[in-house]
């Protein structure tokens, strides 16, 4: 599906208000993959550490939140499997890896314009099938 800046603006959609609805929703799972990298670093001769082994001084989660939570990461990975191969990586990469555009085009032999396009479409389709965080 194609679409348009004017379709954007029309919608008062702007790659903005879209990043930062994304990181808004990717703050949510910031706080577990946090526990979870700090667990992994820290030494331990078993496999699992117990709650209170854990270090974590935070609140316990309720059953309801992490279904909430389970619920949302599962319609973004959703999301993010219906692109393109080509949009999947350009998002992940800047995403997830860091890179620039300018880094994202000269790895994947594209132009800077191709880059910003993916990025907006793939920004636009989340926020369409996710709504708002």
């Amino acid at each position: 599906m194609q679409v348009g800046a004017a379709e954007i603006d029309a919608h008062g959609i702007g790659e903005l208000e879209v990043r930062l609805q994304l990181q808004a929703l990717g703050s949510r799972f910031a706080e577990v993959g946090e526990i979870r990298e700090s667990a992994r670093q820290a030494p331990s001769d078993r496999d699992v550490l117990s709650f209170e082994e854990s270090g974590f001084e935070g609140e316990v989660p309720s059953e309801e939140r992490v279904l909430e939570n389970r619920q949302a990461l599962e319609a973004f990975l959703a999301v993010l499997a219906e692109m393109s191969p080509r949009r999947r990586m350009v998002f992940t990469m800047h995403r997830f890896m860091g890179l620039s555009y300018g880094a994202i085009a000269t790895r994947l032999g594209i132009s800077v314009g191709v880059v910003e396009k993916h990025m907006m479409k793939a920004l636009l389709q989340f926020h369409c099938r996710l709504g708002p965080p």
